[in-house]
């Protein structure tokens, strides 16, 4: 008889027990260490990012994809209406929850809460991509989509909220949890 093994289950993490203070501080650390150790990804929930934020830049990032792909091109999106102050909002609110991320990372490895924001991502560089879907490599197997390597200290995506997303860890494919307003990590 052959074991029925499941397949390893991405983590889902409330974040907001971080801003509940110790001892919470201590277990949302270590959870996110054994998640991002284990797994080197995570959800998030409890993050305090808008929903409504989110979804406005769904909505104008989905104008500014379908401009680009009309005119095949890069573009500013300066002619949406919107478009600057909520790529603004977004990056600015996606920026502090980085900085907490890394503090959370900086705990769980027992470290000062500031030593990542000390050393290396006080002033970070930030990108934000925004895609209409992943792009399908030719060397992969039909169906097989992939949204391309990211060599990022840390990368913070959206998924989509309907499920049926997976991530590919140790050779196999693993569910993204269909987890309301979560945020990929």
């Amino acid at each position: 008889m052959i074991p029925c093994i499941d397949p390893p289950r991405l983590p889902t993490i409330d974040l907001s027990l971080f801003d509940v203070g110790d001892p919470w501080r201590d277990h949302v650390a270590a959870q996110v260490d054994w998640a991002a150790g284990t797994f080197g990804l995570f959800q998030i929930q409890g993050h305090g990012v808008d929903p409504t934020l989110i979804d406005s830049l769904v909505e104008i990032g989905g104008k500014y994809v379908a401009l680009e792909g009309d005119r095949s091109g890069r573009g500013t999106g300066a002619e949406l209406p919107g478009f600057h102050d909520t790529v603004r909002e977004y990056a600015t609110t996606m920026t502090g929850l980085g900085h907490k991320l890394m503090t959370t990372l900086a705990r769980g490895l027992r470290l000062a809460d500031s030593y990542f924001v000390d050393r290396y991502s006080g002033s970070p560089v930030t990108t934000l991509r925004i895609h209409d879907h992943p792009v399908l490599r030719s060397d992969r197997r039909a169906g097989e989509l992939d949204a391309g390597e990211d060599r990022s200290l840390l990368t913070i995506v959206k998924p989509g909220e309907a499920g049926g997303q997976q991530v590919r860890l140790d050779g196999q494919w693993v569910d993204i949890p269909a987890v309301p307003h979560a945020l990929l990590c």
